[in-house]
């Protein structure tokens, strides 16, 4: 495998080329703002709160791979920006109440990104999305009011389990999760779904 050697923020980094940025700075210990990415998956770009600044643009860290001679800047005013708008919109889809979340159990990535970046409220206003929550389904529950529609649980029905068991609808007026399971029995698309989910390696 061939190597780079890339600036990032004023320290030289070598690492394997051709590599998700975020993945590549992960190997040196240096966590890049994520919630979409998974490094089992393919680039989802929905989530933008991993974006940094190479050669004055704007570019995120989950799509762009490393290559020899880069110089990259995360700490530019820019760039911090660019990812609290991400993460201020990611907000706005999602219930907060934290403290009582059943689920906040240490590995929520959208409660732990939000500590990392050091967001103290929730800038845009969050409205009540006209969908009842789902939890006939034996293996999830689906809360509209809680998924901030990543894709990732899609992505992984479709690149990991390749079943296409899971969909987010976006030709409606406010996009929702939907399942796919007329192929299937419930049961077995509940199976496939997951599967495909919990197949994937834990994220770093």
């Amino acid at each position: 495998m061939s190597t780079a050697t890339i600036s990032f923020d004023g320290q030289m980094l070598t690492g394997p080329a051709d590599v998700p940025l975020i993945d590549f700075l992960a190997d040196h210990d240096i966590h890049l703002s994520h919630v979409c990415y998974h490094r089992a998956l393919d680039p989802i770009e929905t989530c933008d709160v991993c974006w940094v600044e190479h050669e004055g643009e704007l570019v995120r860290g989950c799509s762009l791979r490393s290559a020899d001679g880069m110089t990259l800047v995360s700490a530019t005013q820019k760039a911090k920006a660019a990812r609290e708008e991400g993460m201020d919109r990611l907000l706005a889809k999602h219930e907060l109440y934290c403290t009582v979340c059943e689920n906040n159990t240490g590995d929520c990535t959208l409660h732990n990104t939000m500590v990392d970046m050091h967001i103290p409220i929730q800038r845009y206003e969050f409205k009540r999305k006209p969908y009842e929550k789902d939890d006939s389904n034996p293996f999830y529950t689906y809360d509209p009011d809680q998924c901030i529609l990543c894709g990732r649980c899609v992505e992984a029905c479709q690149n990991v389990e390749v079943n296409e068991t899971l969909s987010i609808d976006f030709t409606m007026k406010r996009p929702a999760f939907s399942g796919m399971a007329g192929r299937r029995s419930p049961a077995q698309a509940a199976s496939a779904a997951a599967t495909a989910l919990l197949s994937a390696p834990a994220m770093p």
